[in-house]
């Protein structure tokens, strides 16, 4: 199985093409292919390369996420990633899933309206994702799986006393404002890894 990962940044696009079986182990994925463009917005940088060390680097403007995704699939392309059944999914790291996504859901028009209307909770991270996800369903189709994984939801069962402001309840509840806690996918892959480590070393 071959799975196409995005992960924006404020001004940045990291991906990755990984190879996995059911049993892999976290950390023992198959990076096939991965990139970066950097300084979106404006004169970027692309740099891509894939398991052989082939790699590509090109300075050119990139105005915003969704033409970075472009341009990535575009290389993916000339690698043979995007021909039928090459690529089985997609999934995309969103930063904040608010009170809504406790866990990775998969994405459709209804999805992406909820994740762009708590946009505010994140400014600088949600609308990023949700240019590169929109760019990505246009150019691979909507047959193509695709998945959103929240950075929010590792700290969601966060017990009340730890998640609460020490500000007015009625505020909290009607601007949804608690402490959501932040990079929930490294700390989930980092527990995973460890997890791995520690039993095997034993």
């Amino acid at each position: 199985m071959k799975v196409l990962i995005f992960n924006c940044g404020s001004s940045t696009l990291k991906f990755q093409v990984i190879g996995l079986h059911q049993e892999t182990p976290p950390g023992r994925e198959q990076r096939l292919a991965r990139g970066i463009i950097e300084r979106i917005g404006g004169s970027a940088m692309l740099k891509f390369s894939d398991e052989k060390e082939i790699s590509f680097q090109e300075k050119i403007r990139v105005a915003d996420h969704g033409s970075a995704v472009r341009q990535a699939l575009d290389w993916l392309k000339t690698l043979g990633y995007l021909e039928t059944n090459r690529v089985d999914g997609v999934g995309y790291r969103v930063v904040h899933g608010g009170p809504h996504f406790l866990e990775p859901i998969l994405i459709n028009d209804r999805v992406l309206e909820v994740i762009e209307a708590i946009s505010h909770l994140a400014l600088l991270h949600n609308h990023p994702s949700i240019e590169a996800i929109r760019a990505a369903r246009i150019i691979l189709g909507s047959e193509m799986p695709m998945v959103a994984v929240f950075d929010t939801t590792f700290h969601s069962d966060m017990p009340e006393r730890a998640s609460t402001y020490p500000i007015p309840v009625e505020l909290s509840k009607k601007h949804h404002i608690w402490r959501y806690g932040f990079h929930g996918i490294a700390h989930r892959y980092m527990t995973e890894r460890y997890a791995v480590i520690a039993s095997t070393a034993v």
